[in-house]
This record gives structure tokens, C-alpha cells and sequence, in this order.
């Protein structure tokens, strides 16, 4: 059990206050304001609110707004100082990535996992959980997955570009990315595995960040060949003479109006909203330009992990300066109607015990619109929305109930979009 070796209220305390966001445009955070580190390369916040960061050789630190926590391979059970990726799975355990194994935390214990017990290689990147809730691991001798019990290891021998996988993505279809370092992004939807790593692709690159944008279109953050978006088909490169801030882009978000986000090493952060690339720099008020992960929260807060300390960013604030100073509802563009249909992330998720669904129906009519909740097992257990809708954003909560009012038990859920041909599917996980 870990020991509290540092209990303090500083001036994180600000992270749970939105008056912080009143006058500059980022609030941000030190060591001297109870960091484990300036070099923050991993960030995740769990269903209660617990802010958890992870230095590149200090340990993990969890915050819950008034308290202070660290966890160093000297106090806790953390296998490894530099913490490079951190997973809430579906129990609510914590998962840390580390130079020196996988670490799991369920609040009271911790469990390392090394290759000794069956994971493929030590120095581990990313810990992904499907929706089995199976646990994947990104390593520098290939993918594991673990069942809770047993092991798998996939490798170039399984259809894998590289055995050196740095980054791990599950689409909304159930398509594994795996990102690598030399051999650019391998795609297996459970039967065939596809490489993509030719010139008019990615290329011999490695992929250090993953993510699907609102339409379906996959994004990949490379080191200094800039993000190239995929369609399913064909592929589009963007670099530093489009408006990138800088061609090594560590990590990748999407905001609930579509617009991409992404971390870059060396020019700070770049958004792009389908037409025009902005940017933010250490002259706008980030910590630093090397920044190394960025995360969307519940409450429309962008934190951007960097090289010197913690920033934050409210999002309405960002595109009131980037868009101007109009009026900022729950989603901000630039004309009153959606160009597309879209499905958003469930908010919060991992949630207890509801959450918001956000989806648009796009100008041109009404159209008949369906959005459905399954379990696991392809159940139907829920239809949030079904009927003709006309164009517009729109929101709707699910309380974690059935169609006859039931409480469902704690578990993996998916929720499915059928909008005039569109169709999406995206998960979320009930927590009690």
C-alpha cells in the first residue's frame, strides 16, 4: 500500500475553481504548485474528479482539489519512474505505463506486470482497454494484451509493422492502430492485419499519436513528418507549411465542434478546424512549446502536458480568441447550422450515474435519427433518441437505466448514431 509521501494544498487547488480562468488565457502549474515534475508526459482523470499526472522520471502524482498525493518506486508499488501513459479501466483500477513494466492500482494495492509474468517487453508506452475489457499494451517488443488472467503477445510474425509499437487506438468501429516506430501505423480489425507504411501513406515513420475525429477519419501524430489524416482511403499530410506549429506531434485531441487539437514538440499547440491551422505558443502564456500530451475534460478544459509544468485551457476561452467574442453555447463554430452529421464522445466517461451523448443533424432537412445503447453483448437496452429531427446540436443523458427503468449494473455500453446513411458507434463504461 502506498504511503502519502507528500500531502499538501497548494496552488493546484485552482484546478477545480473556474475563476481561474478569468484574465490569462492559461493557468499554469509548476513544481513549486506540487507537481511531481516540470516534464509531464501523461495525464488522465478518474470518475471521482482525481486529477493524475505522470513526470518523465519522478513518478505519478493524483490530485483531488485539495490534496496532493505522490507515487514514486520508493513509496508505492509504481514499477518505474518515468511514466509515460496513465489508464482508468472499467473497474476503475489506475494503469500506469512505465520504463520498467505495467503498474495497476485499484486505490488500496498495487500489481506490477513485467515480462516475467507474460507481458512482451518491459519499456511500455500506452495501456488501451477494449471493449472486453481486455487490457493492451503498447511495448518495445510488441503488443500485449491481458485478459485479466492470462497473456497475448502479437509481433511482426502475428502482421505487425515493427515489434517497437508506441501508440494504440481502438476506432469506433473496433479497429485496432497500432503506432510504431519505424514501420508507421498497422490496422487489425480481429482477423486481418493491414501496414501502412508506403511514401503515399505514412511512410517509415514513427507514430506517436492516435485519434478518430467526429466524421470517422483517423488522425496520426508522427515525430517530424507532421499529422496525416486518413479516410479510409485516401491520405492527407499536414506539416509546418500548412500552419502546423511543428512536424513532431505528440499528442491529439477532438473538441465537441470537430476541431482538432494537437501537441507538438518545439511550437507549442496547434488547432485545426477543418480549414485553418491556429496556434499557441509560450508567448501566448504555455508553459513551454515541447509539449508532450494534451487531454479534453468534462468540464471543456483542455491540460497540455509539457517540458516545464502543466497548463490549462479553457475551451470556450480558446475559440473566443480564436473565433472572436460571440456568443459560446455548448458547441462554437462559425455558422448556426452543422456542415455534418457527428457523434461526441460520452461525457464524463467513465460516468456515475449519467452522461451526455452530443450528436448534430447537418443543414439541408430533417432527417430520421436513431441513437440506441447496447451492452456488450449487442443487446439493445436503451433508445435515447428515435424519430425525425431537424438540423441542429443537441444533447441528451443517459441515467444508466433500461428501457423499462431498470438500474443497469456496472460495465462496458455502446451507443450507436443511424442518421440518413450515417452511422457511427462509440463506447462508455457505467461505473458503481
Amino acid at each position: 500500500m502506498a504511503r502519502k509521501l507528500l500531502v499538501c494544498c497548494t496552488a493546484l487547488a485552482l484546478l477545480i475553481c473556474p475563476e481561474v480562468f478569468a484574465g490569462d488565457l492559461f493557468t499554469n502549474y509548476s513544481v513549486p504548485d506540487g507537481l511531481v515534475s516540470n516534464r509531464i508526459r501523461s495525464l488522465a482523470i478518474d470518475q471521482a474528479g482525481n486529477l493524475w499526472f505522470g513526470g518523465k522520471n519522478n513518478g505519478a502524482g493524483r490530485f483531488d482539489g485539495s490534496t496532493l498525493i505522490e507515487f514514486t518506486a520508493a513509496n508505492s508499488g509504481l514499477s518505474g519512474a518515468a511514466i509515460r501513459d496513465i489508464t482508468l479501466d472499467s473497474n476503475g483500477n489506475v494503469w500506469f505505463a512505465t520504463s520498467a513494466g505495467v503498474s495497476r492500482f485499484d486505490g488500496m494495492d498495487w500489481v506490477t506486470y513485467t515480462s516475467i509474468d507474460g507481458l512482451a517487453g518491459n519499456n511500455s508506452f500506452q495501456i488501451v482497454e477494449d471493449a472486453q475489457g481486455n487490457m493492451w499494451i503498447a511495448t518495445q517488443r510488441g503488443v500485449s494484451k491481458y485478459d485479466g488472467a492470462n497473456w497475448i503477445t502479437y509481433g511482426e510474425a502475428d502482421g505487425l509493422g515493427s515489434q517497437y509499437v508506441t501508440s494504440i487506438f481502438i476506432d469506433a468501429e473496433g479497429n485496432f492502430w497500432f503506432g510504431t516506430k519505424t514501420a508507421g501505423v498497422t490496422r487489425w480489425d480481429g482477423f486481418e492485419w493491414v501496414i501502412y507504411d508506403a511514401e503515399n501513406e505514412l511512410g517509415p515513420t514513427e507514430v506517436r499519436a492516435i485519434a478518430q475525429d467526429l466524421q470517422g477519419n483517423m488522425w496520426f501524430g508522427t515525430r517530424a513528418k507532421g499529422v496525416f489524416k486518413f479516410d479510409g482511403i485516401s491520405w492527407t499530410a499536414y506539416t509546418t507549411e500548412d500552419g502546423l506549429a511543428s512536424n513532431d506531434v505528440w499528442g491529439i485531441t477532438v473538441d465537441q465542434s470537430g476541431n482538432m487539437w494537437f501537441a507538438t514538440y518545439g511550437g507549442g499547440l496547434s488547432m485545426f478546424d477543418g480549414s485553418n491551422w491556429f496556434s499557441f505558443s509560450a508567448e501566448d502564456g504555455l508553459a513551454d512549446n515541447s509539449t508532450n500530451v494534451i487531454m479534453l475534460d468534462d468540464q471543456g478544459r483542455l491540460w497540455i502536458g509539457s517540458n516545464d509544468g502543466l497548463s490549462m485551457l479553457s475551451l470556450k476561452d480558446a475559440l473566443n480568441e480564436i473565433f472572436g467574442k460571440g456568443e459560446l453555447d455548448a458547441v462554437a463554430g462559425r455558422s448556426n447550422l452543422p456542415k455534418f452529421h457527428s457523434l461526441s464522445p460520452s461525457a464524463p466517461n467513465p460516468f456515475n450515474p449519467s452522461t451526455e451523448i452530443s450528436y448534430t443533424v447537418p443543414e439541408g432537412g430533417a432527417v430520421p435519427v436513431a441513437l440506441k445503447v447496447f451492452d456488450s453483448r449487442g443487446r439493445l437496452v436503451r433508445t435515447l433518441v428515435k424519430g425525425i429531427i431537424e438540423p441542429g446540436q443537441y444533447s441528451v443523458t443517459w441515467d444508466g437505466t433500461d428501457n423499462s427503468g431498470r438500474i443497469l449494473s456496472s460495465g462496458v455500453y455502446f451507443y450507436r448514431m443511424e442518421a440518413s446513411g450515417f452511422v457511427m458507434t462509440r463506447k462508455m463504461v457505467l461505473l458503481k
